[in-house]
């Protein structure tokens, strides 16, 4: 990992590999010593450092981003970008350990916290349409294929955007009379304004975000998915399993 260099970064949590890592005490109980893996991708999905930790915040790993942030002084690597699911939590944070570094709202958590409050068990293609609508306004003017192939927009495009698919969408309900726009997708649009304004989600480039690290965490569960593990163990498996990762 040390070898590993970045153009942008992307952080964070995964809670399911980390659940049964532990020791067993001498009563004969076990101890559960972890609740989540800290894993930092570069834009091409290498682990470049990782950490097991009890809690999320930011002091838990604030080590090992001090090391990450001394490597690259050494390789002379200018990283300007990181994507994170708490973008504007741990941004101040994050800056102290890497000066100028842009701090973005991971696009796919962002489209996923509205998209997630639209009734999909109904299976309706008014449901369908209007995550379809929602992804699109993240996209520049000139951007409107199948896949984004231009940098996320300013604030006020994406802002526009949304403001136009609101105004499309506000009166249309499902035969029920329920508002495709219920009050659950009202409420997360309302929050994910403010991420707008603050440019957490302009000028993010193709490809930039935690797309990558979603795969790893999937082929990763797959190894370490065990009733119990020793922390030597899991240690030793997690080391091995990145290695082998990065060479791939």
């Amino acid at each position: 990992m040390s070898e590993k260099t970045a153009k942008w970064m992307s952080a964070d949590h995964t809670f399911k590999v980390a659940a049964n890592i532990g020791c067993m005490l001498p009563d004969g109980s076990w101890s559960t010593q972890f609740d989540s893996l800290y894993i930092v991708l570069n834009e091409v999905g290498q682990v470049l450092t990782y950490k097991l930790t009890k809690g999320t915040a930011m002091s838990r790993v604030e080590e090992i981003l001090k090391n990450l942030k001394c490597r690259f002084d050494q390789q002379k690597v200018t990283c300007d970008t990181i994507f994170v699911d708490d973008c504007c939590k741990v941004r101040s944070k994050l800056q102290q350990i890497f000066p100028n570094l842009s701090v973005k709202l991971d696009l796919f958590h962002a489209i996923q916290r509205v998209t997630s409050k639209v009734p999909k068990d109904r299976k309706h293609y008014l449901s369908s349409s209007l995550i379809d609508d929602f992804k699109m306004i993240f996209r520049a003017d000139a951007d409107q294929g199948e896949m984004r192939e231009i940098e996320t927009p300013d604030e006020q495009t994406i802002m526009s955007n949304l403001e136009r698919l609101t105004e499309r969408w506000k009166d249309i309900k499902y035969d029920t009379g329920e508002a495709v726009l219920n009050a659950n997708v009202m409420h997360e649009i309302v929050n994910l304004k403010v991420h707008i304004e603050r440019g957490c989600l302009s000028g993010i480039p193709v490809g930039g975000g935690s797309t990558r690290n979603e795969n790893l965490h999937k082929n990763l569960s797959a190894v370490i998915a065990r009733s119990r593990l020793g922390c030597e163990l899991a240690e030793a498996l997690l080391a091995t399993f990145f290695y082998i990762w990065n060479e791939r």
